[in-house]
């Protein structure tokens, strides 16, 4: 019996806050989800639009190098392989075929490459075959041992990056203005910081590459997006990451890259412990709801994080017992302009098996 992902997905259900994400919306993830075996993730969750009254979400997945989704999406797994309506798609072509570069050990990407997310919109019925945007992440070990290769200001360091990893997802298409423009972003990164995501948003055909920016001060977010060019009103920028700061640990940069910087930017908010414990949360959540980005019913439903969650096997095939943590990841402000659109809060799921006996 090959367990698929919706399973997964329907074991925690009864968890998930109804606020946050409506019945129907989980009923379409769990459809999703089916379309993918069980192993091919242990941590998962949800993106919810904070300030929007309709309780929906998108739908996440972190394939990890050290677990089985690697091999699955390369199809080299030893019993289990995607559906041929999957492979035969443009899309999890790609994916696939970054995966084989992944699980190669004499490619560049093996080493550099930590894991790869599947983001998939969710709005109303998903199409017969789901359609993930692709992100991979840096390998926290470049990070530690070396500063990582994306967080050298020479050159040839990201190279990597352009000429290896995105041209085996975008072959040819990845125009030279693009390529020069990311150059351009990651020789400019401050000394500190590193690119720990690279994504592609292949679902909505969008023709730029994002760049998710961790270990970067306030300050330096403001110099380092007057250095590459980006349009946006600097000084109402300013102002609104230090008000950020003061509520939480740390601000990651999320930007886009085209044939320029584009105006739309995200910033990532993070806060060490969950909201059931540290008190942070709660002002933090609070001072949303009072500035408009989060609705009261949708704070108090993020506030009940984390819940620990335990499944027995009837639900999940033959083995005996399977263990969930829910939590806050973190919260992401848009901004465009002069001014934060939305907020949007992330859900992870890690989902564990306990041995037989234990």
């Amino acid at each position: 019996m090959i367990l698929t992902l919706a399973e997964t997905v329907f074991a925690v259900s009864p968890y998930i806050p109804a606020k946050l994400i409506s019945g129907k919306n989980l009923r379409h993830i769990r459809e999703i989800a089916s379309h993918l075996p069980g192993a091919i993730a242990s941590f998962w969750g949800f993106e919810c639009r904070l300030g929007e009254s309709a309780p929906q979400g998108d739908f996440l997945i972190c394939l990890k190098a050290e677990e089985e989704g690697r091999a699955l999406v390369a199809g080299t797994h030893d019993s289990i392989e995607l559906s041929e309506s999957l492979r035969s798609h443009s899309v999890w072509n790609l994916a696939g075929n970054f995966g084989r570069h992944w699980v190669d050990p004499t490619s560049p990407i093996y080493e550099k490459v930590d894991n790869m997310w599947l983001e998939f919109d969710v709005d109303g019925e998903p199409p017969a075959i789901p359609i993930p945007s692709l992100f991979f992440g840096c390998s926290p070990t470049q990070v530690e041992n070396t500063g990582i290769t994306l967080a050298k200001a020479e050159p040839e360091s990201h190279e990597w990056v352009t000429e290896t990893a995105l041209k085996i997802l975008l072959g040819d298409s990845l125009s030279g203005e693009i390529a020069q423009n990311l150059r351009q972003c990651l020789g400019a990164l401050p000394p500190e910081a590193y690119v720990f995501q690279i994504g592609l948003m292949l679902a909505r055909k969008a023709e730029t590459i994002r760049l998710c920016i961790r270990n970067i001060s306030g300050k330096d977010i403001i110099v380092y997006l007057e250095k590459i060019g980006w349009t946006g009103a600097i000084d109402f920028l300013q102002a609104t990451v230090s008000e950020l700061a003061s509520f939480t640990d740390c601000i990651h940069l999320d930007l886009d890259v085209g044939n320029g910087v584009l105006p739309k930017i995200g910033l990532e908010c993070y806060i060490e412990g969950q909201p059931r414990s540290e008190p942070k949360w709660a002002a933090f959540l609070s001072y949303l709801v009072e500035v408009g980005l989060c609705l009261p019913d949708k704070r108090d439903a993020l506030m009940g994080c984390p819940r620990y969650i335990g499944v027995c096997s009837d639900r999940l095939g033959p083995r005996k017992w399977s263990d969930f943590v829910m939590g806050l990841h973190h919260i992401k402000m848009v901004w465009e302009g002069d001014r934060i659109l939305q907020a949007k809060g992330y859900i992870y799921i890690n989902h564990s098996w306990m041995p037989t006996g234990s």
